[in-house]
């Protein structure tokens, strides 16, 4: 399917963890027989449609935010020439499935970007401000949930796409997703696995334990 695209995988393993706190960033802590990044990491190297992983540390390529740390990657294969797809993912994903990676590189093989993302189960609603200790936001509206998706990586795109994304918006966003979109490009939304938690919290590393003994859903 993609025998004449190279296709290249940015694995994000540079982030601190404020959230979750301690000393250890959390891609770096044990799960199981292995830490955290090497779950995503041997996803992404066997998986067949991938040529290539850039793993993207504190010491290689690591940025101040997740959006430098693509940015200083995308620098180095634009340098190099790379014109094929890039898929993102985060290595505090620990249980990317390769069925879900062939998707994502096929629908941004056919739109120039692609994500995965869930449905949202939970009603959104829109306040005033962020929700700080002795404050009270207050709601605007609602959010219509039948169009609304909780994304997730990894994430592809079209290198040109891509390059150009980062070029024009410095500062900010989200994802990749949101910097494509602020060039109007609109990523295709791919099916994902209520397994692909992202390690954020400490109660998720209780849950990618219990995750790991049953059994993830490759």
């Amino acid at each position: 399917m993609f025998k004449d695209i190279e296709v290249c995988a940015i694995l994000l393993a540079a982030g601190g963890g404020c959230r979750f706190g301690g000393t250890t960033p959390k891609q770096f802590l044990m799960l199981g027989d292995k830490p955290v990044y090497q779950h995503s990491l041997r996803t992404f190297e066997e998986n067949k449609f991938i040529d290539r992983v850039i793993m993207v540390t504190p010491n290689y390529l690591g940025g101040t935010t997740r959006q430098h740390s693509v940015r200083n990657a995308l620098s180095l294969l634009e340098n190099e020439g790379f014109v094929g797809i890039i898929i993102i993912h985060d290595a505090a994903r620990p249980f990317a499935r390769n069925v879900d990676i062939e998707a994502v590189l096929t629908a941004a093989h056919a739109h120039g970007a692609a994500t995965l993302a869930t449905p949202v189960t939970d009603t959104i609603k829109l306040v005033n401000s962020p929700l700080c200790e002795g404050t009270f936001p207050m709601v605007q509206s609602t959010l219509p949930r039948e169009q609304l998706y909780a994304v997730q990586t990894p994430q592809a795109f079209r290198a040109d796409i891509l390059y150009a994304a980062h070029k024009m918006t410095k500062d900010g966003g989200y994802d990749d997703c949101q910097l494509v979109e602020n060039i109007g490009v609109h990523p295709a939304i791919v099916a994902g696995c209520t397994l692909n938690i992202k390690i954020t919290h400490q109660i998720d590393m209780v849950i990618a334990e219990n995750i790991l003994r049953r059994g993830t859903c490759q």
